[in-house]
């Protein structure tokens, strides 16, 4: 079964249009920059989607480290990288995608909408279960 669950939606709410949340919640690895810095609004949640896309594309976190503290240091920097073996096979459509949602700049970081709309999402289904299976074969440690 390939099933994907994402789960721990105990803090989730309705953001109105224009707010900001200033409290510093959630899992170290999937904070964007802007919570860190308890300003931040429905945008952290595509920047966690890009973790999650990242992770499951490589087998790894773009912010990795043994301590929280640390993970969350690497997230206010704010550079991940997109070289190595792991990413030999990752399609060009997926790495742009990555770096609009994992963009710094919560302004500049496309919406939900507009990371559903990517072609990425709008890749052939056979291709982009090929496109798995292969990158699997090759990526899993």
């Amino acid at each position: 079964d390939n099933s994907l669950k994402l789960i721990d939606f105990g803090l989730s709410i309705r953001l109105p249009e224009g707010h900001k949340l200033r409290d510093r919640q959630g899992t170290p690895y999937y904070l964007a920059p802007e919570v860190l810095n308890k300003n931040y609004d429905n945008k952290c949640d595509v920047w966690s989607c890009g973790i999650i896309m990242y992770t499951l594309l490589t087998g790894r976190p773009p912010f990795n480290a043994d301590h929280n503290l640390e993970i969350m240091r690497l997230i206010k920097i704010g550079e991940y990288y997109m070289t190595g073996k792991q990413w030999t096979n990752i399609s060009p459509q997926a790495k742009d995608l990555i770096t609009k949602i994992l963009c710094y700049d919560p302004k500049k970081r496309f919406s939900a909408k507009q990371a559903l709309d990517h072609q990425w999402f709008q890749l052939d289904k056979v291709q982009l279960e090929n496109q798995v299976l292969f990158q699997r074969q090759n990526n899993i440690h």
